[in-house]
């Protein structure tokens, strides 16, 4: 992941992280949700367990849709518009 040390400070600020449609297992990219903030609401889209077992703790902080992409980034619309009511 060529932009990983830009991504780092981006993903600190957001109010919002998303990852979509990997398994979380192939690092560096793997490593940037260390970097989200503890009350950043966060999500994976993917119709797999997206999480190493050895990361339990990690799929705590997740809301995990098991969707494919195109499904799961309308739900996670609906989502987010109640979570903004």
């Amino acid at each position: 992941m060529p932009a990983f040390d830009k991504a780092i400070p981006i993903v600190r600020r957001a109010d919002v992280f998303v990852v979509i449609g990997t398994s979380l297992m192939v690092s560096p990219a793997s490593n940037l949700v260390r970097y989200a903030r503890p009350d950043a609401l966060k999500f994976v889209i993917n119709p797999d367990q997206p999480f190493n077992p050895y990361d339990e703790y990690m799929a705590d902080e997740f809301t995990h849709i098991r969707e494919k992409a195109t499904i799961g980034v309308e739900t996670l619309i609906d989502i987010l518009k109640e979570h903004c009511k």
